[in-house]
């Protein structure tokens, strides 16, 4: 959060007093930390404004330094503004997220070819309901949305599926890596989930493929991310993130070299077929 960074390390800044405060004692980052009882890097991030104390490492701090009482109120109410000022930041990057479901419906809908790579889940337009509705799930749980949005984002994913069938001449091409057959992002949707890859196979329009990981090409990238024409939007844990040239030309390349790797047709199939059979028998052994 670098507009949060930048209000902590400001001149009067909370990060900039404390520092301060810690010098005037004449001990060095990595002593200071010891009398708190911290580890050095929790004393160098607070001090760089990297890291928003609580308010007892800030009473810790004031204590440390043997600072007098009043000290202690102003940087308490400075942390508490930093508090309100990073909450606000959580807000708008939730907001802009949520805000990207009809941008992206409007960037497919006009897309000639969209391109899908995944590392461990399967590509949101090749989604069940279920698996969906885990994924957004784990989305909740990361605080990446809000959990009165599941139904209305489930329900945006299933709608922009639709473009699949609507014909014309747009391309499709999905490649999953292995892990992402044998990735349950819940109990009891992975089933579902493989039968649906398997009827993806031969659909006309879609190229669908899976890179075995014994065949793993130089590079294989960790988080997922889609091309849609000239746009490279590629997913973090974070948020996404979108561009242009020259960031999408190196996502086209690795993707091309990628499918080179890859198994398509029946040896596809044949891999979901095991990845089926695979979790029918974790199910038995349970």
């Amino acid at each position: 959060m670098k507009d949060l960074e930048e209000w902590l390390s400001r001149p009067d800044g909370l990060a900039t007093r404390l520092r301060d405060l810690r010098r005037g004692t004449g001990m060095t980052g990595s002593a200071f930390a010891d009398v708190c009882g911290w580890k050095p890097w929790k004393v160098s991030k607070i001090e760089r404004g990297l890291h928003l104390p609580t308010g007892d490492d800030v009473e810790a701090w004031v204590a440390a330094c043997g600072s007098e009482p009043a000290v202690l109120q102003p940087l308490l109410e400075l942390r508490e503004e930093g508090r309100r000022i990073r909450a606000g930041i959580t807000d708008r990057r939730r907001a802009e997220r949520n805000a990207t479901i009809p941008c992206r419906d409007h960037l497919l809908a006009a897309a000639t070819t969209v391109r899908c790579f995944e590392s461990a889940r399967v590509p949101e337009l090749l989604r069940t309901a279920g698996y969906a509705r885990a994924v957004v799930d784990e989305q909740i749980r990361l605080g990446r949305l809000d959990g009165g949005q599941v139904e209305q984002v489930v329900a945006a994913v299933m709608g922009r599926q639709q473009l699949l069938y609507a014909g014309g001449e747009r391309s499709w091409e999905f490649l999953l890596a292995e892990p992402a057959l044998y990735c349950q992002p819940a109990a009891g949707v992975m089933a579902g989930q493989l039968d649906r890859l398997h009827g993806m196979i031969g659909m006309p329009g879609v190229r669908f493929g899976v890179l075995p990981m014994g065949r793993r090409p130089p590079l294989v990238p960790v988080t997922g991310f889609q091309l849609i024409d000239d746009l490279a939007v590629v997913e973090l844990l974070t948020g996404e993130t979108r561009g242009h040239e020259p960031e999408a030309r190196l996502y086209r390349d690795v993707m091309d070299e990628m499918w080179r790797h890859a198994v398509e047709g029946e040896e596809a199939r044949r891999m979901i077929v095991l990845a089926r059979e695979d979790l029918a028998g974790d199910s038995a052994a349970e």
